[in-house]
């Protein structure tokens, strides 16, 4: 059984007063994470997260939790579309790095999209987290992508199986080769058929090597259902696994993705970031679409998150 207490998170987002917002240009995503984690905005405190090598374009950011297992996380900007995102488990400098466990760099999978090509700006982006973990979610622009069109990351240590899991930080990211901009591509992050694109700091055995791990929900079978659900009246979501390929093709159950549930129902007509209730609970819920089309529709809370 895994083992949680809840933590409480901190939502950022494009609409607060001061936040720095996304433009296509070099270094404008890592300046939202540097605000949202490292230095703050407005009335928000920042996450308290370290970022011990900065450039103009580049930065490196690590929890700065004694509980946490201090990961690394490299986000190069250079570009004015997309970053590369980059973690470790050490980094020595900016350009130091070893025990990489993110997606395959030579076939641009580490790219991350965050404006489309034909716009100058996103003005929606939200980041939810706490001192050891957070995610990132960008919104596509367009009527239809404004409830069907998320693109999204997610970095940090994870509820796990194991005691005393080392190996337990998440990574979890948009990711398209074609282009270096935000497309529909991107905009798959979260499904069992994208699963490769999540990874883990080391395998189970706490080995030197990185674990391929897939994302496994309820929801992703009882998807599409309509909404109000029929028979609820209201919406359902499950909560997000993280089943470890031990041997080749076989899977066992590692950990948990907090803050993120999948909906059993077609969330169309809500808008991305849009709440959502649910019932016995006081925590809030934001609807977001970061998987495939009509069955990619999540839940992501923004109060509380296990750890």
């Amino acid at each position: 059984m895994i083992q949680t207490t809840l933590k409480p998170v901190t939502l950022f987002s494009s609409k607060d007063n001061g936040a720095p917002q996304l433009s296509a240009s070099a270094g404008s995503l890592k300046t939202v994470l540097k605000a949202c984690l490292v230095s703050g905005y407005g009335e928000k405190r920042a996450l308290g997260w370290d970022m011990p090598f900065e450039t103009p374009n580049v930065a490196v950011f690590r929890s700065a939790s004694g509980e946490s297992n201090r990961h690394y996380l490299r986000v190069d900007n250079s570009s004015t579309r997309s970053v590369r995102l980059h973690p470790y488990r050490e980094m020595t400098g900016i350009d130091a790095g070893t025990g990489y466990f993110g997606r395959d760099r030579s076939n641009n999978y580490d790219r991350f999209g965050y404006v489309e090509r034909d716009v100058n700006n996103t003005d929606r982006w939200w980041l939810i987290g706490h001192d050891k973990a957070f995610t990132l979610i960008v919104g596509a622009m367009g009527d239809y992508y404004k409830t069907n069109g998320c693109s999204m990351f997610f970095f940090g240590d994870v509820p796990s199986l194991i005691p005393d899991d080392t190996g337990n930080t998440l990574f979890v990211s948009s990711h398209y080769d074609g282009y270096d901009y935000l497309s529909n591509g991107n905009l798959r992050a979260l499904t069992t058929t994208y699963g490769n694109s999540a990874r883990m700091a080391r395998t189970w055995g706490n080995t030197e090597t990185e674990a391929g791990v897939l994302l496994h929900s309820l929801g992703f079978a009882a998807a599409n259902a309509d909404y109000p659900d029929v028979i609820s009246g209201g919406t359902l979501a499950s909560e997000i696994y993280l089943a470890e390929e031990t041997v080749r093709e076989r899977y066992s159950l590692r950990g948990l993705m907090p803050g993120w549930f999948k909906a059993h129902n077609n969330l169309r007509i809500v808008h991305d970031g849009s709440p959502i209730v649910i019932d016995g609970t006081d925590d809030v819920y934001l609807k977001f679409n970061a998987g495939d089309q009509e069955r990619g529709y999540y839940l992501l809370n923004v109060s509380h998150w296990e750890s």
